[in-house]
């Protein structure tokens, strides 16, 4: 029996460098889109099928995990295959699906399907063809397959009523699906940093609005490979640092400096991901398809206030160009733990103080 795993542009061994892992140092991520010949252009691609991927969640009214879960899944792709080869489109709806499935969403492959058929966007066309299939300097374009044949046009994929077509596309999704799962080991562990950002915002009162701008924050992560390269208490900590510079009348961190050592954060792995996270902002924000993700929470943010942010953290030594950070289960193990001894301890003291109790527990995790 063949195997229905993908090796077009990527052998076996550049796949074992992805497989199984759920984190990498970003050496690691500019050696695998070396092997995969990445360039500006298909990055600027990668950007517009995230995007693409957030408007096809919330058109199904799908929650943010299952779309976040979904986005980390196109960024692991990206790694081992080479998008050029591929209709990006039929990617997107498979990692859209292996998402509901991991997250319990329920939802049928064919509603999925049928949504993004409606979804016709013109910045969204470059999307539902192979870029180098000579059939595309027609009107209508192939669809890719995994073993190269069996092509269907994308002209007939918007009719759903063709059973024929429709069974196809749903057999080649099933394909994708299966090489997202090898892809992860089947393994369906992952844990979101809007938990931790929704946590650590209760443990320091601060305000609903300011907790709701540090969560909108963590979601642009998804929109590259930072999602893939730094675990998730330190996405949330990166959000608040950023919330705070952002909207400092708000903060409750007035210390934030020192408040992150207590999550078991790195000074300069911290603010290596905080330098990335500003940078892909500021290019999200000057994108042309900017539009579409625009939340009421961060509507209010300007390429100003990030070039200000950047420059303040240029002149405090804080800017990091280039972090090769390592990620330590250990450290997501120690906030667990950390956690959970915070919330029974709230529920046992009444009147106890946060920083006493945040503090004593540092020096006695393991």
């Amino acid at each position: 029996m063949k195997s229905s795993r993908l090796y077009l542009n990527s052998t076996p061994s550049d796949s074992t460098l992805v497989q199984g892992k759920t984190y990498f140092t970003r050496t690691e991520i500019e050696y695998a889109l070396y092997k995969t010949q990445i360039d500006p252009q298909i990055q600027q691609t990668l950007l517009l099928a995230s995007i693409y991927l957030m408007r096809l969640g919330c058109l199904n009214g799908f929650p943010r995990t299952t779309i976040n879960r979904s986005l980390i899944y196109l960024n692991q792709l990206s790694l081992v295959y080479n998008f050029r080869d591929y209709c990006i489109k039929n990617i997107c709806l498979a990692c859209l699906f292996v998402a509901c499935k991991a997250e319990d969403t329920v939802k049928k492959l064919k509603d999925i399907i049928s949504t993004s058929n409606n979804l016709k966007e013109s910045r969204f066309q470059q999307l539902f063809h192979n870029p180098n299939d000579p059939e595309n300097q027609k009107s209508s374009s192939k669809l890719d397959t995994p073993n190269g044949s069996n092509t269907v046009t994308a002209d007939l994929i918007s009719t759903p009523n063709d059973g024929t077509v429709l069974d196809e596309l749903i057999q080649l999704i099933h394909r994708y699906e299966l090489m997202i799962l090898e892809l992860n080991s089947y393994n369906f562990n992952l844990d979101h940093p809007q938990t931790y950002v929704i946590k650590f915002g209760r443990i320091y009162h601060a305000p609903s609005s300011f907790i709701r701008l540090a969560w909108e924050l963590s979601h642009f992560t998804y929109l590259s490979h930072l999602c893939l390269q730094y675990p998730p208490h330190l996405i949330a900590c990166g959000s608040y640092v950023i919330a705070t510079h952002l909207k400092s009348n708000l903060s409750p961190f007035l210390n934030y400096p020192t408040w992150f050592q207590t999550y078991f954060c790195e000074k300069e792995t911290l603010y290596g991901y905080i330098s990335q996270l500003i940078e892909l902002l500021i290019t999200v924000l000057k994108s042309p398809t900017s539009y579409l993700i625009v939340d009421s929470s961060i509507s209010s943010i300007s390429i100003m206030e990030l070039n200000q942010i950047k420059l303040k953290l240029v002149q405090q030594g804080l800017w990091l160009e280039f972090n090769q950070f390592k990620f330590d289960e250990k450290n997501l193990y120690k906030i667990k733990i950390w956690l959970n001894i915070h919330k029974k301890l709230k529920k046992s003291t009444e009147n106890s103080g946060e920083v006493e109790i945040r503090f004593g527990f540092q020096d006695k995790m393991p």
